[in-house]
């Protein structure tokens, strides 16, 4: 019984498919109801395998629950926003082609990224892009952005990386490796999807369902996840009391072994075949 927690464009979950059938379970879950949508036709051939599942992996346990499963062999985390989303102009995800200024990864969520860009405070906005998005240029952002609001609403992708461009120096964009847009992009969107939050609650719920023997791989894409993966990792892997008695006396057991201390990123190859995959890494352990 394995769980994919991040459906996204179905690559992962095809691979695991090959590896467990005839007899495995594999469960995709994804907010994102078109990722859903999108892999009905493949799944249609493997009703008896595989379980899709509209729903976020904060709630993985209850999610587990409603089929009656307890525990399960492994559990995979494919982070951030996937290729399908960021390609698709409805969505608001790239500033690299101009759409509205979406970027929620439930639809049926009420509050967009316009919302926030057009109704929050300069602090609060500054906050977000410079806590969420670790961007250095925050307030000059954010003081442009509200200067900006003051003539016309931002309703646009192309509109809030204009501004962004023209809060940042010459000289700063072209220090930048990246597009000067990208942080601030990331740090709405972080934001606005409660990113970092649900990451935190569904690692804890993953490590509750997992099997004795069992595995949980993670793949970040920024360090703000890469962070909240190694403190749970690291902390799971400390020696402790699991008897929940005030008196115990053992010399406490660790819940997991790290499979890789230290995070594993793509090779070059892997780059070349998928750009996007540069700022990958990955964490595994094991349930002991």
């Amino acid at each position: 019984m394995i769980l994919d927690c991040t459906l996204g464009g179905g690559g992962h979950s095809k691979e695991i498919l090959k590896s467990i059938l005839p007899g495995g379970t594999l469960i995709s879950l994804d907010c994102d109801i078109e990722a859903i949508k999108s892999f009905e036709d493949f799944a249609r051939d493997f009703s008896l395998n595989l379980k899709l599942v509209k729903g976020n992996f904060s709630e993985l346990d209850e999610i587990l629950l409603s089929f009656g499963i307890k525990e399960v062999d492994g559990i995979l985390f494919d982070l951030g926003i996937s290729s399908t989303q960021l390609n698709d102009a409805r969505r608001g995800f790239s500033f690299q082609v101009d759409s509205p200024l979406d970027m929620r990864m439930d639809s049926n969520m009420s509050l967009t990224a316009s919302h926030i860009v057009n109704d929050f405070s300069e602090d609060d906005l500054s906050y977000i892009i410079y806590h969420y998005g670790e961007e250095k240029h925050a307030r000059k952002i954010a003081r442009e952005i509200v200067k900006t609001r003051k003539i016309s609403r931002i309703l646009s992708t192309k509109q809030l990386s204009d501004i962004v461009v023209r809060a940042v120096s010459r000289n700063l964009r072209k220090r930048r490796k990246i597009h000067p847009s990208t942080k601030t992009f990331m740090g709405l969107r972080i934001f606005l999807n409660k990113e970092l939050d649900t990451l935190e609650k569904g690692l804890k719920k993953a490590l509750k369902v997992l099997k004795s023997g069992g595995r949980l791989v993670v793949i970040s894409f920024h360090s703000l996840e890469d962070r909240i993966v190694k403190r749970i990792f690291k902390d799971a892997s400390m020696k402790k009391c699991l008897h929940d008695l005030s008196l115990c006396k053992c010399e406490g057991f660790p819940l997991v072994r790290l499979l890789n201390k230290k995070p594993l990123f793509p090779g070059k190859e892997e780059e070349l075949l998928n750009p996007r995959s540069r700022s990958a890494r990955l964490r595994a352990l094991e349930k002991f």
